[in-house]
C-alpha cells in the first residue's frame, strides 16, 4: 500500500512444446450489423521458420529440457472438401521469410528434429481397421455421387399415381387427380429414352 499501483507484467512459460505445434489464428468475429460470424481478411504474416529457443530461450521454464532443439517450420495445407494439397509459400526478400497469403486461419509447424518421424510413408497396415471400413465406405459413396452426377442427363424421375392402390391410399374412393399427393407416390428413375411399352 506504501507504492500504491505498480505496473505488472504477466506471461506464459513453457515447460515443453509439441512435435506439431498448432495455431489457430481468430479469423472471424461477430458482426453486429449482419448478424452473422464474418471472416476477418486483415493482412497477417506469419514465419516460415520458428525458432522459440530464440533470445536464450525466453519462453521456456527454468524447468525445460534444454536439450531439445525447439525448431520449426510452417508446413500449410489447403483444406477443401475433397483434396488436401501442400502449398508451396511464396517468399519476400525481407531478413525473415514470410509467406504472402494473408487468410490463413491455422498454422501447423513440425519441429525439425520430429520431421522424419511425422512426415513418413503410411501404409495401409498403420491405419485402424475402423478407420479403413470407414474410409473404403466414404470413398464409395463419394465415387457413387460422382456417378450419379455424371449420368445424371441421361435418366428422369417420373411418378406413377395409375395404380388403384396408390388412388386409395391417399385419398380413399373419391379419386380426383388433383387430389393426390405426389410426394408419397412410388417414383421411379429410368433413362430417357427407355420406351412407355417398355416401363409399363
Amino acid at each position: 500500500e506504501a507504492h500504491g499501483l505498480q505496473d505488472a507484467k504477466k506471461g506464459v512459460l513453457f515447460i515443453d512444446f509439441p512435435p506439431v505445434l498448432q495455431l489457430q489464428l481468430k479469423r472471424f468475429e461477430y458482426d453486429f450489423t449482419r448478424d452473422m460470424m464474418v471472416k476477418i481478411n486483415d493482412r497477417y504474416e506469419f514465419p516460415l521458420e520458428l525458432d522459440l529457443d530464440r533470445e536464450n530461450g525466453k519462453y521456456l521454464s527454468p524447468d525445460a529440457d534444454k536439450s531439445v532443439r525447439n525448431l520449426y517450420t510452417l508446413h500449410r495445407f489447403k483444406f477443401d472438401d475433397e483434396r488436401l494439397p501442400q502449398t508451396n509459400p511464396g517468399y519476400n526478400n525481407a531478413p525473415f521469410k514470410f509467406t504472402k497469403y494473408s487468410n490463413a486461419y491455422m498454422l501447423v509447424y513440425i519441429r525439425e528434429s520430429d520431421k522424419d518421424k511425422i512426415i513418413c510413408d503410411v501404409d495401409e497396415k498403420d491405419i485402424a481397421e475402423h478407420l479403413r471400413i470407414r474410409l473404403k465406405k466414404e470413398q464409395e459413396e463419394k465415387e457413387n455421387k460422382r456417378r450419379y452426377k455424371a449420368q445424371a442427363h441421361l435418366y428422369t424421375i417420373i411418378k406413377v399415381v395409375a395404380r388403384d392402390t396408390d388412388l386409395l391410399e391417399q385419398i380413399g374412393k373419391d379419386t380426383f387427380f388433383d387430389l393426390v399427393d405426389h410426394d408419397k407416390v412410388h417414383s421411379f428413375r429410368i433413362q430417357k429414352q427407355t420406351p412407355f411399352n417398355q416401363f409399363k
